[in-house]
């Protein structure tokens, strides 16, 4: 009988050591609840011209954006090493001056594959790691 015993402790005592080993080991979403303000696209530094500055964030696996005129919005899940999947996303449509550069910044958006965070400066890049949107922490 204390043979038995001693086998089940054991046996309780691997299964506790795994449930925390992977609860630590599991992934964060660094991004949840982070905002940047958008400073270049594709490679050429973009200045905001609307009221508020261009900015993305992320919050509860939800990204929303904006450059000045419309709303940019999709779901998101990080993987890992930076990888970044966006889900299929929308855009409220109203006409906007070309200046805010937003099909451009929709087109970005729409291909972001990864991200790299480095402080406070956060860079999206495509699948092919080409650098298409860097932003600042707000």
């Amino acid at each position: 009988m204390y043979i038995m015993k001693e086998e089940v402790m054991k046996k309780l005592f691997f299964a506790l050591a795994a449930a925390i080993l992977v609860s630590c080991t599991a992934a964060t979403n660094v991004l949840d609840n982070q905002s940047f303000e958008i400073v270049e696209l594709n490679d050429t530094e973009y200045v905001s011209l609307g009221d508020k500055p261009a900015y993305i964030l992320f919050q509860d696996g939800r990204c929303n954006a904006s450059v000045g005129g419309n709303s940019i919005f999709a779901d998101y899940t990080e993987g890992k090493d930076g990888a970044l999947e966006m889900g299929v996303g929308g855009a409220t449509r109203m006409l906007g001056p070309e200046e805010y550069r937003e099909d451009e910044f929709i087109e970005a958006f729409n291909a972001i594959a990864s991200f790299k965070l480095d402080g406070n400066t956060i860079v999206f890049f495509d699948k092919d790691g080409k650098k298409l949107i860097k932003a600042e922490k707000k």
